[in-house]
């Protein structure tokens, strides 16, 4: 299975979602790097702190705005930002084709969503003194390591 692959973009971190999802990334190696879209070919995820994420998509962006409400709280926005109607505005299918786009992405996160909210449930009882994440979630790794930086602690004090 292939890794995500993520790098630091001054204060945020970036990951480029399986590119394997799509096999045509594999096109791009036969064309001069000047002409490569890789949001052709895969999904780039930001980590922008304290509590944004964006999802870019080929031709536009989720927003998810993650809020602590509490310690075992947190709202959840998503905004589908997509370009700019014409004149007329958008039509009729182009509506549809973004509403369905937006339900889409909401249903595809809320699997994560269940999880997330489940890991929330269970921290105030203060039985997870840490917690361990796979080698496929190097940039939930990452997010740590530079959160407890800025909170002055060591990543080992957890």
């Amino acid at each position: 299975m292939p890794v995500p692959t993520e790098d630091q973009v001054t204060e945020a971190l970036r990951s480029v979602i399986d590119p394997e999802l799509r096999r045509s990334i594999v096109e791009l190696a036969e064309q001069p790097q000047s002409e490569w879209d890789i949001r052709k070919h895969t999904h780039i995820v930001y980590f922008v702190a304290p509590n944004a994420t964006i999802l870019v998509q080929e031709h536009h962006f989720e927003l998810i705005l993650m809020t602590p409400l509490s310690i075992d709280q947190t709202r959840l926005d998503v905004m589908t930002v997509v370009p700019k109607p014409g004149a007329q505005g958008f039509g009729e299918k182009a509506q549809s084709f973004w509403e369905l786009n937006h339900n889409f992405t909401k249903k595809t996160l809320y699997e994560d969503f269940a999880i997330a909210e489940k890991i929330q449930e269970g921290m105030h009882t203060g039985a997870n003194e840490f917690f361990r994440f796979a080698t496929f979630e190097g940039a939930l790794t990452q997010w740590h390591r530079r959160l407890d930086a800025r909170l002055g602690r060591s990543s080992r004090d957890r």
